[in-house]
């Protein structure tokens, strides 16, 4: 994943989609994280990702509320 595509997904993200669409992201990457042909530093940028996402979800939620 470049830089770029980060941005851009981060963005998508948060202006774009629903939650249920950030979560389903957030699963697509998660299953990456888990797979055992990536390595540790892989491992890591996925899961920091996943951290990001969930995030995102719980901002998302929390403003649909108020």
């Amino acid at each position: 994943m470049q830089r770029g595509d980060r941005d851009t997904l981060f963005l998508r993200a948060k202006d774009q989609m629903s939650i249920d669409e950030v979560r389903q992201v957030r699963e697509e990457i998660a299953a990456k994280a888990r797979s055992p042909i990536i390595d540790d530093f892989d491992r890591g940028f996925f899961e920091q990702w996943v951290d990001i996402l969930d995030q995102l979800a719980k901002l998302k939620e929390e403003k649909e509320r108020s």
